[in-house]
């Protein structure tokens, strides 16, 4: 799809004004914007390939002083959240209370205000003052190099990382696409939980949108029986466990995770797990749009663990088991 038509299409949850004020902007800006960000009280930002931006009057746009730029009012905010829940909010509360919202065609909204506790829950949100909007994009091609360096010889486990707004979401959409499309058709099932990889291509895909993750991917084993699962911004420890549970059963899977290097990945509780099971093949960082990822195998992680890490230890008899202290996520060598 083209992404200057995907940019236009979010104008129309906009007021007017501010609506107006960025269909004058040159297309290539268009283009390059990932976000839109919208503040009580504070200028209109765009975010993308070029930074940040604050847009001006007759297409123009300033990277440096937002002097002349204007203001979003908190009227206008609360109608943007209006229009994007389609002038019901409360159908949209359960999403709200998790700091986001989804709209048609795959996009997706955070959004900031005062939490209303019960307990430890949250039950509502009042005085929304920021909501971000993210630009959904469908890049054919954005997961090519991917493609080829791993998938043209068959499925495999593999395991996106990178720091957010690297690319990952776009480059599981376009392998999903092409996954479950000719020349393999493999049976493809895609767990959206924030439901913003709606419009993905494919042929022989089907999309859980709404679902929790864990739930989701047991749903879809049982009932779909995919090859290939794909799933983005994998969580917590039940989440892991639905994962490996499926992967026992024959299940390929296809994730990604928020991490902004390797030495996080090897930090973080889920990678840790994740490695430790032994089941993915593939880890690649996602380094940026226009930046070549970087692949690393099992193997190479596992050794890298293992030899720079002070809070491994060796355990067993023959201390054939590596492990974290403090962990309970095991390698077994």
């Amino acid at each position: 799809m083209d992404t200057v038509k995907q940019f236009n299409d979010v104008l129309y949850y906009l007021p007017k004004n501010l609506s107006r004020l960025l269909a004058e902007l040159p297309e290539e800006m268009k283009a390059q914007t990932y976000e839109i960000r919208l503040r009580a009280g504070k200028p209109l930002v765009l975010c993308g390939a070029f930074g940040s931006a604050f847009p001006m009057a007759k297409g123009r746009y300033s990277c440096m002083s937002y002097e002349k730029t204007p203001v979003v009012t908190p009227s206008e905010v609360e109608g943007v959240v209006s229009a994007l829940c389609g002038g019901s909010i409360y159908a949209h509360q359960d999403e709200i209370n998790q700091s986001f919202l989804s709209f048609p065609g795959g996009g997706r909204a955070g959004v900031a205000g005062i939490a209303v506790r019960d307990g430890g829950q949250i039950k509502s949100v009042r005085g929304i003052g920021s909501v971000n909007i993210r630009i959904a994009k469908n890049i054919v091609g954005a997961g090519q190099e991917i493609y080829e360096s791993i998938f043209t010889s068959g499925l495999n486990n593999v395991l996106l990382f990178g720091a957010p707004m690297t690319g990952k979401t776009t480059v599981l959409k376009d392998l999903a696409a092409r996954l479950s499309a000719s020349p393999t058709f493999y049976r493809t099932v895609i767990v959206d939980e924030r439901c913003e990889m709606r419009g993905c291509g494919g042929v022989h895909l089907d999309v859980f949108c709404g679902y929790p993750k864990a739930q989701g991917i047991q749903m879809a084993t049982r009932s779909f029986s995919p090859e290939l699962i794909v799933c983005d911004e994998l969580g917590g420890d039940a989440e892991c466990d639905a994962v490996l549970s499926a992967m026992d059963c024959g299940v390929k899977f296809l994730l990604s995770v928020h991490c902004g290097s390797r030495e996080e990945l090897l930090r973080r509780p889920i990678g840790r797990r994740l490695i430790a099971s032994g089941s993915f093949d593939w880890f690649v960082h996602l380094r940026g749009i226009g930046e070549k990822a970087a692949y690393y195998t099992r193997e190479v992680l596992y050794a890298e663990m293992d030899g720079s890490h002070s809070d491994f230890k060796r355990i067993g008899a023959g201390g054939d088991v590596l492990q974290f202290q403090n962990d309970k996520a095991n390698i077994t060598a």
